[in-house]
């Protein structure tokens, strides 16, 4: 972690690898898999996400970061799946709800998501000015016009949609001025936390 923090990426992974060939650790996997996301390396990282969600498989941190490597890598109906099988208590919390919402608009299920996303589920952890759920309305939008009207999603479509379907109260957290977007779960930096 010391390694990576010093922006030695390749000596942070050679240790983080290293640690693997002692013994299985959750964090040296996720670590690894969160600098493979880092450097755009998406497959990989989902399979290093993959493998850290076997060791600890009902850590909501980890399990989000997981669902948003899948996403980020194209594997919106393996996110799907991985969320139906998981159990209950987990599966209805409000970011892995988002994740499932985010996953249908992905797969071209805007119906399904549009319902889900009318419902009022409460994200816990959300915080003021996050556009999580005003970008997944705005992304929902966005996809079923192009899709419709048989256009690419441009600067030029984005722009109308946000005009044309402003999102319901319950969604919107945006604030004034927003000086980023959020990530929707815990930072994807590697950790230092030990198991």
């Amino acid at each position: 972690v010391m390694r990576f923090a010093a922006g030695d990426h390749a000596g942070a992974r050679a240790a983080w690898l290293r640690s693997l060939e002692h013994r299985p650790s959750a964090w040296a996997l996720r670590n690894l898999g969160a600098l493979a996301r880092l450097e755009d390396r998406l497959s990989e990282a989902v399979s290093w996400y993959r493998r850290a969600i076997a060791l600890l498989p009902e850590l909501q941190p980890l399990v989000c970061e997981y669902c948003q490597a899948m996403l980020e890598a194209g594997e919106a109906e393996a996110a799907l799946q991985y969320i139906a099988g998981m159990p209950a208590a987990l599966r209805d919390q409000g970011r892995i709800i988002a994740f499932a919402i985010h996953a249908h608009i992905e797969t071209g299920e805007f119906a399904r998501a549009e319902t889900m996303l009318r419902e009022e589920t409460i994200i816990t952890d959300l915080r003021e000015g996050e556009r999580s759920l005003t970008d997944l309305w705005f992304r929902l939008h966005l996809l079923r016009i192009a899709e419709r009207e048989g256009v690419m999603p441009d600067e030029a479509l984005r722009e109308r949609v946000e005009r044309e379907y402003p999102p319901p109260a319950h969604l919107d957290f945006r604030m004034a001025v927003q000086a980023a977007a959020e990530r929707p779960c815990a930072s994807s930096t590697p950790s230092a936390t030990a198991d």
